[in-house]
């Protein structure tokens, strides 16, 4: 099993300018590889203090130079809100200069901020996604984009620097977190990545169905799920708990304020009509 941390940029609960928190998340990605992790992953977010980091790609870049060892993530890039001839680009440039420690995780995006600042229609997400991944997937394979489909038609151009021999086998994931995302995921052929923010059996039920999946799509056996969890370590187990608590209930009604999880446009929006049962409750 391997173990990694995820930098999240975030800034609404400290004195502190977001240059200080984007220099202090950095560092963080750095010392990661001294203290023994396998991976460092950012998030993509946009527009608001909850997670500052517009260009995970970019900021991998700065750990890249300050590492050798530990393997560098996108947790993830968010087709719908990128090109994804730019997103080929990026993602090679970052294998070539990491010495092909690169990680590439995939999402669809949730915010509807997001979406808005972006000019990008939500209800257009999982169309969107679907087209992006597998564009994306064949020219970091082929070492060229094309695509004839409706949100990116691309004629045929090559990408410079082309992608290396290595593999991507073991190192292409995909988020899946809602109903629908789980066979999207299934049918790429890429690895799982989930937030675990549900009971343990709900995940393992949604695991189990991915792989299912997987299994019927491309008859083989699908790698090991990427899960992400808050863990805080601390010698006395009383005041790990008391410190978790308060943090980590901190940041989860960050997280109902920036994806307005309390909002009534779920069940209106084409793909993402599952979060509207949450809303609900």
């Amino acid at each position: 099993m391997d173990v990694g941390i995820l930098l999240v940029f975030q800034n609404g609960f400290e004195n502190l300018s977001d240059e200080e928190v984007f220099t202090r998340e950095l560092n963080f990605g750095v010392l990661a590889e001294e203290y023994g992790f396998d991976s460092v992953w950012s998030a993509e977010h946009h527009f608001d203090w909850y997670s500052m980091c517009p260009d995970n790609v970019q900021a991998l870049s700065y750990v890249a130079a300050k590492t050798s060892r530990v393997k560098l993530g996108t947790g993830a890039v968010i087709l719908p809100w990128n090109d994804p001839l730019r997103v080929v680009e990026k993602i090679t440039m970052l294998d070539h200069v990491s010495d092909g420690r690169v990680l590439f995780g995939m999402g669809r995006g949730l915010a509807k901020l997001e979406y808005e600042g972006f000019r990008v229609d939500m209800n257009e997400a999982r169309e969107r996604f679907d087209e992006a991944a597998p564009m994306i997937m064949r020219g970091l394979h082929n070492g060229y984009v094309e695509n004839d489909g409706p949100c990116y038609p691309q004629p045929r151009v090559d990408v410079r620097p082309a992608p290396s021999d290595r593999s991507w086998d073991g190192r292409l994931f995909g988020v899946a977190m809602s109903p629908d995302s789980i066979p999207a995921i299934a049918k790429l052929g890429v690895q799982m990545m989930t937030f675990m923010q549900y009971p343990f059996e709900q995940h393992a039920e949604a695991i189990a169905r991915w792989r299912d999946l997987h299994r019927e799509n491309h008859g083989t056996e699908p790698g090991p799920p990427l899960l992400q969890d808050f863990v805080y370590c601390h010698e006395d187990p009383d005041e790990a708990k008391r410190i978790a608590h308060e943090h980590i209930s901190r940041y989860f009604m960050s997280v109902i304020k920036h994806y307005d999880f309390a909002g009534t446009h779920w069940r209106h929006t084409k793909g993402y009509e599952a979060y509207q049962v949450g809303a609900d409750m």
